[in-house]
């Protein structure tokens, strides 16, 4: 778990499709209060993400562009996480496959630890969905990707940085949420059973 004085604050965590469709997302500030509002920053966040997507490194922050939007590009050694400015917000961002991975924070947040809290929950899910970080394979299992980001990030404070314990309370959650279904299944069937018995009762004795 990160510590320090203070924990990194994000604004919020977007998952796209190649069309810039949702996936998946979480606002944590009040910015963005209504859907509407919050698509059409998606939409701005896809637009710039897909078109900077693979642009030369550059230092820092990047030169800024005539849009007031700047990019550059991080590596990591869990791999490379693209960075831009958009109208102050801090983006970074990163495609995998027909998927895009967003996460905005304010602009004086290190932009490092972003990055890598990116490679973090890109790591689970790439185990929970065990290598398929694809549109169809994610929308399937939409219940993993939403457990994992809350695993990752609650209300907009980084809570996790390992990969592999963030994988297993999703899976463990998974055990439980299932064993509860079992549970009301039995409870259900034992209450149909007893139901039965009573109505057979009831008929012998009129």
């Amino acid at each position: 778990m990160y510590s320090g004085i203070s924990p990194y604050t994000v604004k919020s965590l977007v998952i796209l499709d190649s069309e810039g469709k949702r996936i998946a997302a979480k606002h944590y500030t009040t910015e963005l209060p209504t859907l509407k509002e919050q698509l059409a920053f998606e939409k701005v966040l896809f637009d710039k993400g897909s078109k900077e997507s693979g642009a030369s490194s550059i230092s820092e922050k990047g030169e800024e562009g005539s849009d007031g939007s700047s990019s550059s590009s991080v590596n990591t050694t869990k791999g490379r996480e693209e960075v831009m400015l958009l109208d102050g917000t801090l983006v970074v961002y990163q495609s995998i496959a027909d998927v895009y991975f967003f996460i905005t924070a304010r602009s004086d947040e290190n932009e490092l630890i972003l990055a890598s809290l990116l490679s973090t929950l890109n790591e689970s899910l790439n185990t929970l969905l065990r290598g398929q970080l694809d549109k169809k394979t994610m929308l399937e299992n939409l219940d993993y990707i939403l457990l994992a980001i809350d695993e990752t990030i609650d209300g907009g404070i980084i809570l996790e940085s390992e990969a592999p314990t963030i994988s297993n309370r999703v899976l463990m959650k998974d055990v439980e949420g299932a064993g509860n279904e079992i549970e009301i299944s039995e409870q259900s069937f034992s209450k149909l059973l007893q139901n039965t018995r009573d109505q057979l009762s009831y008929l012998m004795k009129s």
